[in-house]
């Protein structure tokens, strides 16, 4: 599955009488929300890249049917943006059944025939 990162013209909200940037949200195929990144520092592309920003914690959007979903936080915290998306992407594939359900593949069960092609 893949995800598709965009970076918006928001702000994450008002913290210490200054507006910060929202950090990149990460969205499935069909424009549903996937992966929310939350950070003490506002969204700057040069510190992201450099790393010299407070960790990241990862939300993973868990999805009950197309339209209901739960942010899930990961235990651990990323110290990076690429190690952040690399740990969301990872249980994505450990967890398909986290996807909207328009986007989970049907499940075979055993005795089913394989799919022709």
């Amino acid at each position: 599955m893949k995800l598709i990162w965009k970076e918006e013209n928001q702000t994450s909200g008002r913290e210490d009488n200054s507006w910060k940037q929202a950090w990149p949200s990460g969205f499935f195929t069909n424009d549903l929300p996937a992966v929310l990144f939350l950070c003490k520092d506002g969204y700057d592309p040069a510190i992201a890249e450099s790393g010299l920003h407070s960790p990241l914690t990862v939300l993973i959007a868990v999805y009950t049917s197309d339209a209901e979903f739960t942010w899930r936080t990961l235990k651990k915290p990323a110290d990076t943006l690429e190690l952040a998306k690399t740990q969301a992407m990872g249980v994505f594939t450990r967890h398909p059944e986290y996807f909207p359900l328009s986007l989970r593949s049907p499940r075979r069960r055993a005795g089913d025939p394989p799919k022709s092609e």
